[in-house]
This record gives structure tokens, sequence and C-alpha cells, in this order.
């Protein structure tokens, strides 16, 4: 027998995960897929060979040593695909709009991430905090300096997580401190692609434009450069957060027709690109968007606290563009991702429109890979993908709980966990097979 196969192991529980299935029409369609008594089987190497009820799975492998988790439930990593991690401490700040509190509280902390130690401890904690909440995989805004992205992705080695670090790249608008020129800028981003991108398979870069204001014409043109030269790089930047961003834009590049025009007049659209928030894009910027399959990430709890604005899904959807969720920390309030489809749902709620619990789940799991361009790795438990799971107990919450015992189907269970679940539920947390976190 393949000595792979042979060291099988199958993590039984409670089972939740989506696929897709065709609609009708043709469309793909979030399904979730439960199996009450499941199994998951994950080889030697931590990738998945089979998911489906005990018994069947059991059957094939019947040498397989078993991880009982009955009384479990097992779902997929959540996928955070946009937050900062030098926010983690600001969270919360209180009483301004999106541009006011980037120079009133987000600069200030940002620069004194020129501290290398600082960058080390913060790291620490910041991955520490995501395991919690049941993240594996994440897209993450260092701060401008190099040694901020450089220790988080040694710490992000060392603790085995996945993820994708950008950083951050902006030459005007905001203190001296934090300013880079184009040249050293350049030059500090090619010593981490060249360090870091495609480490173990894990880690990887991503191209920082802060946002189109923050960044001259000349940092652009060398971004631009840098991305020719390593054309698998993922872009990360914000797009149309607020109205009063998008008139500053206007300002600031009179040229250009439109916001996302900036972004593609230098290269940047494409499968591997991110855009944060585009909750004030126009009908031809979504359409752009749809078309050269650029990802939007949607940031629900940010907009809310900042009073960006109400993010126009429905919008997104008719034109076929790819929208996941993500935090958004630290303009965001809280690093769980129920909380943030929690948020996401009511949006909707106020703009009259109807999002399934099925959706929301999406956009946090198999949704966000895609938004990653990891779909073929991660974000459910299809065979061949990387055993990238969380492990819950709904008995740690006393309400959830209850609420559990109150309705049947799975589908009513899954809206009560976006309603209610926090992190006190995340019990252990495992990472290609391997356990990452033990609350």
């Amino acid at each position: 027998m393949d000595k792979i196969l042979s060291n099988v192991k199958l993590f039984r529980g409670e089972i939740w995960h989506i696929i897709q299935k065709l609609s009708p029409t043709g469309l793909p369609v979030p399904t979730l897929k439960c199996f009450e008594h499941g199994a998951l089987a994950v080889n030697a190497n931590g990738f998945i060979e089979a998911v489906g009820a005990f018994s069947e799975v059991k059957k094939r492998f019947a040498q397989a040593s078993v991880v009982n988790l009955e009384g479990h439930l097992i779902l997929p990593g959540f996928i955070d695909p946009h937050l900062h991690f030098p926010q983690l401490d600001i969270i919360g700040c209180y009483g301004e709009k999106l541009l006011r509190w980037l120079e009133r509280y987000t600069f200030k902390e940002e620069t004194q991430f020129s501290n290398p130690s600082l960058s080390k401890e913060t790291s620490c904690r910041f991955i520490t905090e995501l395991f919690a909440h049941g993240i594996t995989s994440s897209m993450v805004f260092a701060a401008t300096f190099f040694s901020s992205a450089d220790l988080l992705f040694k710490e992000a080695l060392h603790r085995g997580c996945r993820m994708i670090v950008g950083k951050v790249s902006m030459d005007r608008n905001a203190p001296e401190r934090l300013l880079q020129g184009a040249e050293e800028d350049f030059d500090d981003n090619q010593a981490l692609i060249k360090k870091w991108h495609g480490k173990e398979g894990r880690l990887y870069c991503a191209l920082t434009p802060r946002f189109a204001p923050a960044c001259s014409k000349r940092l652009l043109s060398k971004l631009q450069e840098l991305k020719s030269c390593f054309p698998d790089l993922y872009v990360q930047t914000h797009h149309s957060e607020t109205l009063e961003e998008v008139k500053w834009v206007k300002k600031l590049f009179p040229g250009f027709p439109d916001y996302l025009s900036i972004y593609e007049r230098y290269g940047f659209l494409g499968p591997r690109t991110v855009l944060a928030h585009s909750i004030h894009a126009t009908e031809s910027e979504i359409r752009r968007i749809a078309e050269t399959k650029t990802k939007v990430v949607h940031c629900p709890t940010s907009n809310l606290f900042l009073g960006s604005g109400l993010f126009p899904l429905n919008r997104f959807a008719k034109r076929k563009a790819s929208v996941s969720l993500g935090s958004d920390i630290g303009g965001g309030t809280s690093l769980s991702p129920w909380t943030t489809m929690n948020e996401a749902y009511k949006i909707q709620q106020l703009l009259k429109e109807n999002i399934t619990p099925e959706s929301l789940f999406y956009m946090s799991t198999l949704g966000a890979a895609t938004s990653i361009d990891m779909a073929h790795l991660i974000g459910n438990f299809e065979k061949g993908k990387a055993a990238d799971f969380q492990v819950l107990n709904i008995g740690k919450h006393r309400l959830l709980s209850r609420r559990f015992k109150t309705v049947e189907s799975a589908k009513e269970r899954l809206f009560a966990m976006m309603m209610m679940a926090d992190d006190r539920i995340v019990e252990e947390v495992f990472i290609q097979g391997r356990s990452v976190y033990r609350a």
C-alpha cells in the first residue's frame, strides 16, 4: 500500500462545507453540504483523501487511525482576504470618517512599526488572533517598512500560516516617516519577493499601493515594472471606499476617467488583484472589474464603523464579479468571520436585498479562496485540497448551544452561528493536517 495512504487519519465529527452546484441557468450556486456523522480523511502529507459519512469513509480506509471529534463541528478554515497587521491595536478608535481616521489614528500607529521589535511582537499576537478566530489563510497589509513585512513572514513561516503579505507602498499624502521613494520601495519589494514569494507553497508577496491618493505616478510606474518582472505576484489595494476619497482622487488624477482607470493604466487589474471596498464603484467600473476577473473584498464592519456606505452586492452579482468578505482590521471592529457575515447580512437587509446563509459562508471560505486565487488548494473539503480546518465546540456558547437544540435544519443552524458565534467556540485549528492552535 502507498505509504501516504497507509498513514491516513480520519477526523470524525459533524462536517459542513460549501460546494458549488449548477443552477438550471448554468450558474454556480453555493450549496451547504453536511455530514452529521462524518469523517474527513487526511493523508500523511496533509491533503484530503475523502469526506463523507463516517461509515462509508471508514470502509475505504479500514486501517486508518481515528481522531474522535464527535460532538464537535468540523469546518474549513476561514480565509480573510483583507486586513492590516499594524492596526491590530487601534480597533475601535472613536469618532472619525476614513480620511480623518487615517490621519488621527492609523498613520501614527503605523509609524511605530519602524521598530523591528514591535513588528516581531505584534506578528506573534496577530497570528494567534487569526488562529483563535478559525482563520487559516489571509491577505495582509504590513506597514511601509521592509522589516514589518519581513518579520510577519518570518512568524508566519514558523507558525505554519498560509499568508499573502504586502509591504505598503506610498510616497505622498501621509506623514514623512511613513513615505518611501519609488526606487527604495522597488528595492525593498524586490528583496521581499526574492526571499518570500512562494515559500513552502504557503507564503506569497503582494504589491500593495495603499490607495491611489498615497501614490505618485512614478511610484505606480515602478510597481508596474515589478509586476512585469514577476507576473504571478498578487496586488492588493483600496478602491472607492468613501465618496470623499473618490472626489479627492479626481483632483489628484485629473486625466483619468474614473478611480479604477488609475489601477487599470498601471496594469494592476487581473485574477490575482484584490480591491478592498469598491462601495461607490460606477457601473462601468463594476463591469471592468468583472471582465478582468479582478476580485473585490466587502468589509462590512469597517464600512459601518467608519460610515463609508452600504456595499451594493447585487450590482456586482449581476455582473458575475467575484466578491468575498474581509475584516479590514483595524477599521473593522472584529476579526471574527462570523461577525463579518452577521454585518454583511444586515447591510443587504438595509438595501432590501436578500442574501442566503450559504452565500455568506461561501464568501468566507470557498469564495474567499477564489479571491486569493487558491480555490484549487483550499476553501472546502474536496479531494486533493489541503486539510485546513477548524474544530468548533458549540457547547462553549450557552445561547448558541440552546439555539442548536431548537432548530432542525443545518441551514438554520448555520444562520444562527452567523448571528451569534464568536471565537470562544474555536477549539482547535489545523493547517495542512497539522494542529497549529488549541484553545
